[in-house]
């Protein structure tokens, strides 16, 4: 079983994943997301907002915990998981998002979930 912080921001990363074109399409000129800044915190704000429905807990909960749980803010989490969707599935394993979850895993983290539930996003 994953800790509930790798459990929720790769939750996250599914939701971006889900939205992102959603989002493109009504805020960015281009589709181009990384361009426009507030585009991309309301991308994150509405994955927050998914994934806290699910978990029962307030939006901003997640949100600070995605944001100040890894050790990084808000553009550089979302440039990671930008740059983790854009990667070609082999890659994936290899990109900054993975590594900063990775360094993260606890000890009761089960290492195998890990590598499945990141396939699976």
């Amino acid at each position: 079983m994953l800790s509930k912080k790798i459990d929720r921001a790769l939750r996250i990363c599914s939701a971006v994943q889900e939205l992102r074109s959603e989002v493109e399409s009504e805020m960015c000129d281009g589709d181009d997301i990384r361009e426009e800044r507030y585009a991309r915190h309301y991308l994150l704000e509405l994955a927050c907002a998914d994934v806290a429905t699910v978990a029962g807990v307030r939006t901003e909960t997640v949100f600070r915990q995605f944001v100040t749980g890894f050790g990084a803010d808000e553009d550089t989490m979302m440039d990671m998981v930008l740059d983790f969707l854009e990667a070609p599935g082999y890659a994936r394993q290899n990109t900054r998002f993975v590594a900063v979850l990775y360094e993260s895993l606890s000890k009761t983290d089960a290492l195998d979930e890990f590598r499945q539930r990141v396939e699976a996003v």
